[in-house]
């Protein structure tokens, strides 16, 4: 799975990253694997484990292209 983030101190102001995993199960990366106690989502200001989920999904002419080629 290909994610990004924008980084405002990075010159072209976007990163990319490659996530893996040897789990090949539909959605493995999108299930977070440690979430944070109530105290610490307290905390936080923009993080939860809706976001993180959202994080990994494509649009759909993406969806539809990948469909395409994994025939």
């Amino acid at each position: 799975n290909y994610s990004y983030t924008t980084i405002p101190t990075y010159p072209s102001g976007q990163i990319g990253f490659i996530m893996c995993s040897l789990d090949e199960s539909e959605g493995a990366l999108a299930t977070p694997k440690r979430t944070p106690d109530a105290k610490m989502e307290q905390t936080l200001r923009y993080y939860n484990a809706k976001i993180h989920e959202a994080s990994f999904v494509l649009p759909n002419f993406a969806e539809r292209k990948i469909a395409a080629v994994r025939k």
